[in-house]
């Protein structure tokens, strides 16, 4: 069976569900042909791309089957009869693409609407915020009024006119380079359209300019004085000079070559240069000062004999050096006096100041008045016991005030004040003074407070101390004037310095002696242990009266009231009673 024409039957089967049962519906449609041939097919489609920016070109890839012609309407107001025609798209929009196939079995055409499409480019934009200025100069770009035509705005590039490249929708540019600058800007959407603006001249950048001058000098040290200037600007041409030299007037000179300052002060000369382009500088002096110089100091006008006057400079401006003087004689360089005023009565005290070779004076008047000199004396009295009551006299010259301390923590007020000193020990009063002028001054003692100190001692040559053992006293200590020894057994006083006494007798003797200090004071100490005399044995024994050699022997002792062990030791027996040194030996050889 041959292959049947678009006029052949054509069979459509469609299948529907109804109600859950399967219903066919055969559609037969038959259409007649005058023959068999091969069916015509239209058909295309971009053999590329078919959206895009303009312009856009787009070739077209013919698929039509049984045909022999071709006509094509390609939307944009052109045709064509080319089996793949390309066409080209410039406006934006959409674009319908009609195929129209014609063969010897009929005729077929295929519509795509809107099958091409050509976004709208971006429109690129910009402003500056400053289009004219000095080196360097900083710029800030805006792309504000830029659009993205469809889609979005994507990317910004940037030709700053210097070699610079930037991106950015608000860069920041600075030009170091005098000059006029063409500034380009490229920007594309999201569709990767772009479009470039150029502004010619967009930025002029003009030389920098640079107020500079000399003021020969900034002390004068009168008035009226005449101020040097020179011109130093590096301004290029088309410049405006204002000058302002701080006294009230002004001058446009390029070169004002002198200014005389009429009248004492301090003045700041100023210089504004300025172009057309908005480019300004500007240059101020260090002050100038005209004999304006301010010094001054403050003393008391009374201050007292041997005390410090201290002051300090105040200069304005600030004194390249100063120097204090004391009736014309020098005291100080420093800015700070400290001086001990010795001299009395009235007296000048000079401050001056130099300012570069200027000099500036101020003088003030002082009087010093005299200064009591403190002086006190203490009572002189032996100090026997304490509590001890001690009288102080002010023997100052013309006090009317009184502070006393006694240095073991009373005062007073009074010119003749006893103070009660209740230890020994040493202690430092103070009396200061003040006389009617309300200058006053410290004196300073130093007090030492003892009792007598007084010890008995004996010394013998016997170192026994038994019956009629003569013992030698004397006394230790504060000197004495008066002795009176009582040596505890009952015997006469003594009133030597140095006694000598026999004790006859054992037993305990007290021994003390009473006294008279060379300062008056009395007084009596015992001895601090008391003198012990012992009695002394009188040795007794038996035995055999004859003893061969190298025989025992034996002997009794018969020492009334034996206190300790006898031995016979190499023919020699000894026995003692009392104490250790009191003992009698006796020694009986063996026949």
């Amino acid at each position: 069976m041959g292959i049947l024409s678009r006029n052949t039957v054509k069979f459509i089967l469609t299948l529907f569900n109804l109600s859950g049962k399967l219903l066919f519906l055969l559609v037969l449609g038959l259409l007649l042909t005058g023959s068999a041939s091969a069916q015509v097919n239209a058909a295309f489609v971009a053999d590329g791309p078919a959206t895009g920016c303009n312009p856009l070109i787009v070739k077209f890839r013919n698929q039509s089957t049984g045909a022999t012609t071709y006509t094509w309407d390609l939307g944009n107001g052109t045709t064509s009869t080319e089996v793949n025609p390309s066409a080209s798209y410039t406006t934006p929009g959409t674009y319908t693409i009609k195929l129209i196939a014609k063969g010897a079995s009929g005729t077929d055409e295929e519509v795509k609407s809107a099958y091409v499409t050509v976004y709208k480019d971006p429109v690129a934009d910009f402003s500056v915020d400053v289009t004219k200025g000095c080196v360097p100069m900083g710029v800030k770009f805006s792309t504000a009024n830029a659009t993205a035509g469809d889609g979005s705005l994507s990317g910004y590039s940037w030709d700053f006119g210097d070699g610079a490249p930037g991106s950015g929708a608000s860069p920041s540019h600075t030009y170091t380079d005098a000059m006029a600058y063409t500034v380009t800007l490229t920007v594309k959407n999201s569709y990767g359209c772009s479009n470039t603006k150029t502004i010619t001249n967009a930025v002029t950048v003009a030389p920098k300019l640079t107020a500079e001058f000399v003021a020969s000098g900034n002390i004068f040290c009168a008035a009226p004085a005449t101020v040097p200037i020179v011109n130093a600007s590096s301004a290029g041409a088309d410049v405006v000079y204002a000058w302002d030299f701080g006294d009230g007037t002004t001058s446009a000179d390029i070169q004002p070559v002198n200014h005389v300052y009429q009248h004492k002060g301090l003045y700041t000369i100023k210089l504004d240069v300025s172009n057309s382009a908005g480019c300004k500088s500007t240059k101020s002096s260090t002050p100038i000062n005209v004999a304006n110089f301010n010094v001054d100091f403050t003393i008391p006008a009374i201050i007292c004999q041997n005390t410090t006057l201290s002051s300090t400079a105040v200069t304005t401006p600030a004194a390249s050096s100063v120097s204090w003087y004391q009736d014309a004689f020098l005291l100080s360089n420093s800015s700070s006096l400290y001086t001990t005023m010795v001299k009395t009565g009235k007296q000048n005290i000079m401050l001056s100041a130099m300012f570069g070779a200027c000099e500036s004076k101020v003088q003030k008047e002082i009087e010093v008045k005299v200064a009591p000199v403190a002086s006190f004396t203490m009572e002189d009295k032996p100090y026997c016991t304490l509590p001890i009551d001690i009288k102080f006299t002010d023997n100052t010259v013309g006090a009317v005030k009184w502070d006393w301390r006694s240095g073991a923590g009373t005062s007073a007020t009074d010119a003749t004040p006893t103070f009660t000193y209740t230890s020994q020990g040493y202690f430092s009063p103070s009396l200061t003074v003040t006389n009617v002028d309300g200058c006053s001054s410290t004196a300073y003692r130093s007090l030492y407070v003892s009792m007598p100190v007084v010890d008995i001692f004996y010394t013998t040559a016997d170192t026994r101390l038994c019956e009629n053992t003569t013992l030698d006293f004397y006394a230790y200590g504060n000197p004495l004037d008066t002795y009176e020894w009582d040596f505890g057994d009952g015997s006469p006083v003594s009133t030597d310095a140095r006694p000598s006494h026999t004790f006859p007798a054992a037993g305990t003797y007290p021994v003390s002696l009473k006294y008279k200090t060379k300062d008056g004071c009395e007084g009596k100490v015992a001895i601090r242990s008391n003198v012990v005399i012992y009695k002394k044995p009188i040795p007794a024994f038996d035995g055999p009266a004859t003893v061969c050699g190298y025989n025992a022997a034996l002997f009794n002792d018969l020492t009334p009231d034996p206190t300790t062990d006898r031995s016979l030791v190499m023919g020699r027996w000894y026995g003692t009673h009392g104490r250790p040194e009191c003992f009698a030996p006796v020694r009986r050889r063996a026949g």
